[in-house]
């Protein structure tokens, strides 16, 4: 399959950038959003949530980048270390 990411993901932590990575990646083996989904997620990103909801509570600073040369804003700060609970398939 062809695989295609925003250039906006530059702007994003690195482990942002490598959890929509290995996300996508994973949609290559297993169809849609389920278990056995987010268990190959979760065997290369074990932090996903986190980083997922990072991507979804930064998601309005990574789109107002266009046209920016510089990192508008976007906050390299670590995802909380609290669970996030079970993953909602609106982000990311």
């Amino acid at each position: 399959g062809r695989l295609s990411f925003s250039w906006r993901l530059v702007l994003a932590p690195p482990e942002a950038l490598e959890t929509v990575v290995v996300h996508e990646l994973a949609h290559l083996r297993v169809f849609g959003h389920g278990h056995k989904f987010w268990d190959l997620v979760a065997g290369r990103r074990p932090d996903h949530r986190a980083w997922r909801r990072w991507l979804h509570d930064h998601s309005t600073e990574l789109h107002s980048a266009v046209g920016r040369g510089d990192r508008a804003g976007v906050v390299s700060a670590e995802p909380e270390a609290a669970r996030l609970g079970e993953p909602d398939e609106a982000i990311a």
